[in-house]
């Protein structure tokens, strides 16, 4: 009987630690630490085979709405934006959000280091700040679907500051 209750009372320890483990919030703070690391590998393991990515406010940096399906095509987006950064180093600061069934909702403050090269200031290293939004679907354990609403003017404003500075001799490598 007492072996009974022990082993009764681990299967319950186990099932609750992986319950965590798979939790909306969890897999998104992972799908999250994934994309920071550009741990491409980490991010596509955690994505649904058909997971969607959008986001329908990036008119900006020469690109139109994001509307993505598979998870290679949202790794490799993703990836391939890392690079043109130039540093590949994104962070993210959580400023608000909740869990909402197996919808996590961010609101987040990015920051992004680029390399000036990309922006026409060899040299110079900045970093970027924006707003994000987001909104990430989990099911099965999985990100099936993520949606970002950004302030990318914003973020263009800081670019064409700094570059006009550049221009000016004020902004310097």
């Amino acid at each position: 009987m007492k072996a009974a209750l022990i082993a009764a009372a681990l299967l319950r320890v186990t099932c609750c630690a992986r319950a965590e483990e798979s939790s909306p919030e969890a897999v998104v703070d992972r799908y999250m630490a994934a994309i920071s690391a550009s741990d491409w590998d980490a991010m596509r393991a955690l994505l649904a085979e058909h997971a969607h990515y959008e986001d329908r406010t990036m008119a900006y940096f020469d690109r139109g709405p994001v509307d993505l399906r598979g998870a290679d095509a949202v790794v490799e987006f993703w990836r391939s934006s890392s690079e043109a950064a130039g540093s590949g180093v994104v962070r993210y600061e959580r400023r608000g959000g909740f869990v909402a069934g197996p919808v996590v909702a961010l609101e987040l403050r990015v920051f992004v280091d680029n390399d000036g090269a990309a922006w026409g200031m060899p040299g110079v290293q900045f970093t970027g700040e924006m707003d994000v939004i987001s909104l990430i679907e989990v099911r099965d354990g999985r990100v099936a679907w993520h949606m970002d609403a950004a302030d990318y003017a914003a973020a263009l404003d800081q670019v064409e500051t700094l570059q006009e500075a550049f221009k000016a001799g004020a902004a310097q490598p």
